[in-house]
């Protein structure tokens, strides 16, 4: 397909004076006196029979504005023309149904992936709470351990103190002591030894206890956070599941057939990635002011603010400015031949490559309400279409532009940036998660420990 603009002024210039031509010689064979006049007067009628001459065959003209650093001049602005008065040949088919099912399987296809990474999430989160259980466990015998350890190294204490207040001086003390690794003569001193030695054991099997404790916290901490991540997990897979349904339920519609046309309001299908990506894989040369990623990024980001398809105004775009190489490109900033009637000699000019997308956005908003609120300020107060007019694509058809053909042309590139992009989406998915059995606690049974410890013997 041609993506390039076809004005059609010469066409139009070149039928006029082939009438002119035609209707002179009819004059000069009759040989009538009047002829002159009558092929002068034909002459300056015949624009008339050009279709650039009445709004309601060639273009449709916009509301009259005030121009924005004028008093109160009023300005015509004319919507964009693409085809002009240019014969726009046969009838092209309409590609809404096949773009209808092209969406319906891109969004199966991401669905499909949705579900896949949502299931693989859960599975990590089911194995990182299965080992936050284990974490715990082994946190609460430690705990046990540490108990069972203060508890012995207080009873030696204890009755070490106790012998030692009872028998001071004594055989019983001296036999209890017997093969103690202090080498004391002095008993007195010994037994001080002996209740330090067990008073420091008591201190440290406290400071043990403390920091298994707070192990353990941490580990229910852990654990509480690995049930609220799996939770999260759950209602994600759910909700990719839903979306996943709903997407096949819109795929085996759009299978059916039955009416259907492409809104100019919605999300775009396409990343800027994804955009600039299509573009360049199609050999296109560019000649806009700003490298392609950049001008595709532009439109996603100025039609996700305003709520328009910033993707099909990308291919809108191809074909009004011939893949961004026509002069309303490289001189205007003007991607959508806004204010580039039949008769005029160019667009209107916009002072930067994203103001030139952001007007055009703002227009087809324009275009398809009849209240429109704007996320941005008007690029050109210039800019109103004829409010509420259409609320589709294919309604833009002698509406924003005179060839009979616009709204097929546009949707027909669109149409093959879908074919283009459904192969990516699907190239890039991969293949279903693996089946991965849940740890579960089953993998504790390989670290127990006997929570009985024989009590620490002290001198």
């Amino acid at each position: 397909m041609d993506l390039r603009r076809r004005r059609g002024r010469f066409s139009a210039v070149f039928a006029v004076a082939l009438l002119v031509a035609q209707l002179t010689s009819v004059a000069a064979a009759r040989a009538d006196d009047t002829s002159t006049s009558s092929s002068s007067t034909t002459s300056t009628s015949a624009p008339s029979t050009s279709s650039t001459s009445t709004p309601s065959s060639s273009s449709t003209v916009a509301p009259t504005a005030t121009a924005p650093d004028g008093p109160s001049t009023t300005v015509t602005i004319p919507t964009l023309q693409t085809g002009g008065s240019a014969p726009s040949g046969p009838p092209l088919p309409d590609p809404s149904a096949h773009i209808r099912v092209l969406l319906a399987q891109i969004e199966v296809v991401d669905g499909e992936k949705d579900v896949t990474l949502a299931t693989r999430m859960l599975l990590r989160l089911e194995q990182q709470r299965d080992r936050a259980v284990v974490r715990l466990r082994r946190a609460q015998r430690s705990v046990a351990i540490a108990e069972q350890r203060r508890t012995d190294a207080r009873a030696q204490l204890a009755e070490v103190a106790t012998l030692a207040f009872m028998g001071a001086g004594g055989g019983v003390l001296s036999s209890m002591l017997h093969g103690n690794t202090y080498t004391v003569t002095d008993e007195r001193e010994m037994v001080s030894a002996t209740i330090q030695y067990h008073g420091d054991a008591a201190m440290a099997a406290d400071h043990a206890l403390a920091e298994a404790r707070d192990a353990r916290d941490r580990a229910e901490q852990e654990l509480g956070d690995a049930r609220a991540d799996l939770d999260f997990g759950e209602l994600s897979l759910h909700e990719a599941t839903q979306t996943l349904a709903a997407a096949q339920t819109d795929l085996a519609n759009a299978n059916v057939g039955g009416t259907w046309a492409l809104s100019i309001e919605g999300d775009s299908a396409f990343t800027a990635k994804e955009l600039a990506a299509w573009f360049t894989a199609q050999g296109h040369p560019s000649e806009a002011s700003v490298p392609i990623d950049q001008l595709a990024g532009f439109y996603v980001s100025e039609g996700d603010a305003e709520g328009v398809r910033g993707d099909m105004a990308f291919a809108q775009s191809m074909v009004e400015t011939g893949s961004f190489t026509n002069p309303d490109t490289t001189q205007l900033n003007n991607f959508a031949g806004i204010g580039h009637c039949d008769k005029c000699p160019s667009g209107l000019r916009f002072d930067t490559a994203q103001l030139g997308v952001r007007g055009q956005i703002q227009l087809l908003k324009s275009y398809a309400e009849k209240d429109p609120h704007y996320a941005n300020p008007l690029v050109d107060s210039r800019l109103h279409g004829p409010a509420g007019c259409c609320q589709t694509w294919t309604q833009l058809t002698r509406t924003w532009a005179s060839d009979p053909n616009y709204g097929p042309k546009i949707l027909g590139v669109y149409e093959a940036m879908l074919e283009w992009l459904l192969t990516e989406r699907e190239s890039e998915s991969g293949p279903p998660p693996a089946l991965v059995v849940s740890s579960s606690l089953v993998a504790d049974s390989t670290t127990t420990t006997s929570t009985t410890v024989p009590p620490t013997s002290g001198p």
